[in-house]
């Protein structure tokens, strides 16, 4: 494969994360008692809201234009794609051992575990074909 063809998988791959980690944090940022909801966070405080949105929704839009400025520069291709995999192979690795220790595994977490683990093995291929 031609070294442009890695750059642009590479770049698409970083897009793609950012992309979905912007989802992420415009979701928290819009919505945190909603979204907060569907994973059965209680939010009983103005201040529990604005923790929840803060860091959720404020590190994952941070997150996400972290990436998408990584995906501009070639030099920064490769450490935008181990961030992507570490951020995702942790939490994945995070979801998998707290459901294994509360024995809860119903199926919008399994779902989400499935999302981390392709994210970052899409991330994975992308660095392992850049590296080429």
């Amino acid at each position: 494969m031609h070294e442009d063809q890695r750059r642009r998988r590479a770049r698409a791959v970083l897009a793609l994360t950012a992309f979905v980690f912007a989802c992420i944090g415009g979701a928290f940022l819009l919505d945190t008692r909603g979204i907060a909801q569907q994973v059965d966070i209680r939010l009983d405080s103005s201040r529990a809201v604005v923790e929840l949105a803060t860091f959720y929704g404020g590190l994952s839009l941070g997150i996400a234009g972290a990436l998408f400025v990584c995906s501009r520069h070639v030099a920064w291709l490769e450490p935008g794609l181990f961030v992507g995999v570490a951020m995702l192979a942790g939490a994945a690795l995070v979801r998998a051992g707290a459901m294994i220790a509360t024995g809860t595994a119903d199926g919008l977490l399994m779902a989400l575990l499935l999302a981390e683990l392709c994210g970052a093995a899409i991330n994975v291929w992308a660095l392992r074909t850049l590296r080429r």
